[in-house]
């Protein structure tokens, strides 16, 4: 099974009038544990291990002084910040090893494989979603949409146009014909239904097939 989390960084909203001055990213984490389910299960308890080990190390609490958090007049940044260090420190040590600080965290070895990416904000935007003649609620600079169109980019990326992952490539291509089959059938009985005549385009190579209103 592969597992893709992301995270971002930036003023995506521009609320705090940051968009155009501070860095505005999306970070993909992609885990296949190479069709082993077990191993999926044993890699989330190595990472809660691996997290509980980075704040006690720091002087913090698992899960609360992972991110910043005020309460009371009082806020955890201190804290924070020496996690994001002690983070930083070790990091590479388990992605590679799935150790910490080259102890092992008491779970059978790893057999799965950790790609990292990201996508980063360019300084106009996709421009074809900025265009005059794209729909208010697609565009960028109206509807809000700079973190899911960054968030969907990313994980194409990662998954069907990554270069370094062949090992999963035949996974995808199924899954994405099985779904184009399910997609093609319930289009034409969907229009069907509803009375339109379906336009059938014969010319599209592959067996695929584009339907439309008429």
């Amino acid at each position: 099974m592969i597992t893709v989390a992301l995270d971002e960084q930036g003023d995506f909203e521009n609320l705090n009038n940051k968009l155009n001055s501070e860095p505005v990213f999306i970070g993909g984490v992609l885990y296949d544990d190479c069709g082993d389910s077990n191993d999926f299960d044993t890699e989330k308890r190595r990472l809660q291990s691996y997290l509980r080990n980075v704040c006690s190390d720091a002087g913090g609490v698992y899960p609360k002084d992972l991110h910043f958090a005020s309460e009371g007049g009082t806020n955890n940044s201190h804290i924070v910040k020496e996690v994001k260090t002690v983070f930083g420190n070790t990091i590479k040590e388990f992605l590679e090893e799935g150790t910490w600080r080259n102890y092992d965290l008491g779970f059978a070895p790893r057999r799965g494989k950790y790609y990292i990416f990201a996508s980063l904000r360019g300084e106009n935007g996709k421009a074809e979603l900025l265009a005059k003649s794209v729909s208010e609620a697609v565009r960028e600079d109206f509807a809000s949409n700079l973190y899911l169109h960054m968030a969907e980019d990313v994980v194409e990326r990662m998954l069907f146009h990554n270069p370094i992952a062949n090992a999963y490539e035949d996974k995808i291509r199924g899954f994405v014909d099985h779904s184009e089959g399910i997609i093609r059938n319930i289009a034409e009985s969907s229009l069907r239904e509803c009375g339109c005549p379906v336009n059938q385009d014969d010319s599209v190579a592959d067996g695929r097939f584009t339907y439309m209103y008429t």
